[in-house]
């Protein structure tokens, strides 16, 4: 099938952005695709570019290819002497291996600059800018130094937006220097004495990898999390397959499911089978149970099962559980739990680190 040239411009050239862009370049090559990013660099986004050299991937390897040549694990095979710890922990299986995610971020944006081609009237280019409006009469988008450029198609990957304030009555606090409000942004803890205690709301992925940064520069002061439930990430299992097995029980309702995925994890495990497998097995049925699901049914899910479904999801590294389990043997970190939070007494609070928003049944 041929599609008519069109001008595309992408919104965000973080890693979606970019990905995006790649693959609609190699699908319509004779299209004119523009990536607009006000920032430097393309295809890291805050995952793979705001990570620092210890943040390692969530999933190994062999999870993170994405259609691109040379592959991922490919492009790691000439850089295997960086990823000695990674490749002992996974018995040298670099397929199986969990590498720093500074690595990915480094391979996206190869493959970008390589298709990027600002002298052509086709194909792959970018702009360095920011977006502020889309153009309705000439149809386009408009930057902050007054470019405008016409298009066809306005593809808006902006990512994540900005984590918000936790709400509660103490909203002097956001105005004051005790509250950080993105934990990823470069001068986030650029002030933060070594000795003081630092409060971390969230108890998730970003609450790990943050505890394990302070932890590995040196903060001396006691760290806490806390959450409505306290639960954290579970950890990451190699080993064993289960086939997909949602698919056919859709439409199903959220206690359905539950009690679904519990039976296929007690079948899993008289067969010796990590229970991670029947959750990497139900992965591919998210998106259609999702769809599938009334307003209502969306909200009782997030509201009571997502928290649950998160941890056992989105999972640690193996040596990131082990380094995140020995911060709270030694006592450098207390995890706690909590119904409603009032900050600070006006006196002397901690710093505040929220974790970002994520959206519901990120996959």
């Amino acid at each position: 099938m041929t599609f008519a040239a069109k001008t595309v411009v992408i919104v965000g050239g973080g890693f979606s952005g970019a990905i995006f862009g790649l693959k609609l370049h190699r699908k319509c090559p004779d299209w004119r695709i523009i990536i607009a990013e006000p920032k430097k660099r393309l295809g890291r986004g805050v995952a793979y570019g705001a990570c620092g050299p210890d943040h390692l991937l969530n999933v190994p390897v062999s999870r993170m290819e994405i259609g691109l040549v040379p592959s991922f694990a490919d492009w790691l095979q000439q850089r295997r002497a960086s990823l000695a710890e990674a490749l002992v922990e996974s018995g040298l299986d670099l397929s199986a291996a969990f590498v720093a995610r500074r690595f990915f971020g480094d391979y996206v944006e190869e493959r970008v600059n390589e298709a990027l081609d600002s002298k052509s009237p086709v194909g792959l280019s970018s702009v360095r800018g920011e977006v502020v409006r889309l153009l309705k009469d000439t149809r386009g988008v408009l930057l902050t130094d007054g470019r405008q450029i016409t298009a066809d198609i306005v593809v808006l990957a902006m990512g994540n937006l900005p984590p918000r304030p936790p709400g509660g009555p103490d909203s002097w606090l956001y105005d004051s220097g005790f509250f950080i409000p993105d934990p990823w942004a470069a001068d986030a803890f650029s002030d933060i004495d070594p000795a003081e205690p630092l409060l971390l709301i969230g108890s998730g992925l970003t609450t790990v990898d943050i505890a394990l940064r302070h932890a590995q520069t040196g903060h001396r002061g006691p760290l806490l999390a806390l959450s409505r439930r306290g639960l954290a990430p579970r950890t990451h299992a190699a080993g064993g397959a289960w086939p997909e097995f949602l698919h056919d029980k859709i439409p199903a309702s959220a206690l359905a499911l539950t009690k679904i995925i519990r039976h296929q994890i007690a079948l899993a495990a008289s067969q010796g089978i990590a229970w991670q497998r029947v959750f990497d097995a139900a992965r591919s049925a998210v998106p259609s149970v999702w769809n599938g699901w009334s307003e209502f049914s969306r909200r009782q899910f997030v509201r009571h099962l997502r928290p649950r479904w998160d941890i056992h999801r989105h999972r640690m590294a193996p040596r990131v559980s082990d380094a995140f389990a020995k911060l709270q043997s030694t006592g450098a970190l207390e995890m706690s739990w909590f119904h409603a939070l009032s900050v600070g007494n006006g006196t002397n609070p901690c710093r505040l680190a929220p974790r970002p928003k994520l959206m519901p049944l990120q996959v």
